[in-house]
């Protein structure tokens, strides 16, 4: 069971309106629909935080679609449904439509066929404007992993054990094989041994499948354009839409010089060496006036996820590594939020960002990133506080390593 803030409703909305796409208004009633919910988490922890909005979770596996439910019901939620079905069959017999959609840790990771349906749902579900978010392995960062990943494939298929002892026995294998030299020559191994030192869980849902395969973004962006009238917008990771956060300084010019938008694109992987991605693409895009958008972005607001966060730990990952910000600049928002939640405009207000716009941009976003402040709605209303701690009592009663901080509520 997984949480990612990226799939919140407040935070594709966010980022949609910091890259000047009207996004949805999620203080009035909308809808939400996850493909391949799993287990659910995500889903009721955006129901929990939006009461007043309407939630879908869609997965065929029958034994996460039971836990989820028990899940809603134990915490007496009445604004999400969880379906055991396919994605032929929910498009077949759906007649809702969606403000957003979004779909995590599945589309590499099943059949062209499973693919197709879910492109063909966003074609006929998601509302012009809606948002939909798009997780997936990508080129060229996850093909050095093609080969370790048929070795584990294999194993699961030639063997009568369960997933855990097939990922046991496969871990074992490759680490054996990396000992006697197998991999010379193969520079990214460490990364990989790294990897396979992930949950079993986890290993089990990326290795073990029989349709495990790396896409390239632009071909990617490409039929979900034809097919379904969906734009790239920009990453669901904020720095990822800045490239002085996110290329290699010795890379930028050579890529902003590019003007072919698809070349652009392919090459900011190459720069990256990107293994997964986080899109998020508009249904018929429409863009915020130019004039409008600072007052859009100046409504934004922000929170800190942990107030007892220290300025000595902060650590500013990115996709090219860590980022040497300036701790007076990154202390002067995290001292501001100390206080409480501070609008975009309050932010640009301070001292250090006065004169400098896209030096508070660049600051959000790292903060973003690395989940250190989170957006939160004008609009929300009083916390169940009761509800919220059964949620991680819950979790904490099934072993699972996850608490949700009330900052997403």
């Amino acid at each position: 069971m997984f949480f990612y803030p990226e799939m919140q409703p407040i935070w594709l909305s966010t980022i949609s309106q910091f890259q000047g796409y009207i996004a949805p208004d999620i203080s009035q009633n909308f809808r939400y629909l996850e493909l391949g919910c799993g287990c659910g988490l995500n889903l009721i922890v955006a129901a929990m935080a939006n009461p007043h909005a309407e939630f879908v979770g869609v997965d065929f596996n029958d034994k996460h679609i039971q836990r989820a439910t028990e899940l809603a019901q134990s915490l007496q939620l009445s604004n999400i449904r969880f379906l055991n079905i396919d994605f032929e069959k929910f498009n077949k017999n759906n007649n809702e439509v969606f403000d957003f959609i979004v779909c995590h840790g599945v589309y590499s990771w099943v059949s062209e066929h499973n693919q197709y349906f879910i492109r063909q749902i966003l074609d006929t579900s998601l509302k012009d404007q809606g948002l939909f978010y798009l997780h997936y392995m990508c080129f060229p960062g996850s093909a050095t992993l093609q080969p370790i990943q048929k070795i584990f494939n294999l194993v699961d298929k030639n063997t009568s054990q369960q997933s855990a002892q097939s990922i046991e026995l496969s871990t074992a294998l490759v680490s054996e094989l990396n000992r006697r030299g197998a991999f010379i020559g193969y520079d990214k191994i460490q990364g990989i041994v790294n990897t396979l030192k992930n949950d079993t869980n986890y290993l089990a849902h990326e290795l073990l499948t029989d349709y495990w395969q790396p896409l390239y973004s632009v071909d990617v962006h490409e039929i979900l354009k034809i097919e379904a009238d969906l734009s790239y917008i920009g990453s669901a990771v904020p720095t990822e839409n800045l490239d002085s956060l996110s290329i290699p300084i010795d890379l930028q010019q050579l890529i902003s010089d590019v003007n072919i938008s698809n070349i652009k694109e392919y090459l900011k992987d190459i720069a990256r060496d990107s293994k997964q991605r986080m899109d998020l693409f508009q249904k018929k895009s429409v863009n915020y006036r130019f004039e409008d958008h600072l007052g859009i972005l100046y409504k934004i607001r922000l929170d800190l996820i942990l107030n007892n966060q220290r300025l000595d730990n902060i650590n500013l990952k990115t996709s090219i590594g860590p980022i040497q910000a300036p701790k007076e600049v990154i202390s002067a928002i995290i001292e501001s939020l100390r206080k409480g939640s501070k609008t975009f405009q309050q932010l640009h207000h301070l001292p250090c960002f006065q004169q400098n716009l896209k030096l508070l941009v660049e600051s959000i976003f790292l903060l973003m990133n690395c989940h250190y402040i989170y957006p939160i709605s004008e609009h929300r209303k009083s916390k169940d506080v009761r509800k919220i701690e059964r949620l991680n009592s819950w979790l904490s009663e099934h072993q699972i390593e996850i608490q949700i901080p009330t900052t997403y509520f």
